[in-house]
């Protein structure tokens, strides 16, 4: 009777053992960060901040882009110049 309950007291542990193991690696995935893909941002380096004209919002200044008046969005744009 005694090693009936040894070996369940055991199974049980495993099992909590294995899940346990499972979540830890669940969460250090989440948690850590992607892999940065070819041709994205960071891989490039970091790029100059403008604020919007209308609402004041800094924002990354578009490849290219050297104009005084930089805007978020399209809608910011149309706002300002009504």
């Amino acid at each position: 009777m005694l090693l009936r309950w040894v070996i369940l007291l055991i199974l049980v542990w495993l099992a909590v053992e294995i899940l346990m193991r499972r979540l830890r690696r669940l969460l250090d995935s989440t948690a850590s960060p992607r892999a940065v893909p070819r041709g994205s941002q960071e891989a490039v380096g970091p790029r100059e901040l403008v604020r919007c004209a209308r609402c004041g919002v800094h924002f990354p200044r578009p490849p290219g882009r050297s104009d005084d008046e930089a805007f978020c969005s399209e809608e910011c744009r149309r706002a300002f110049h009504r």
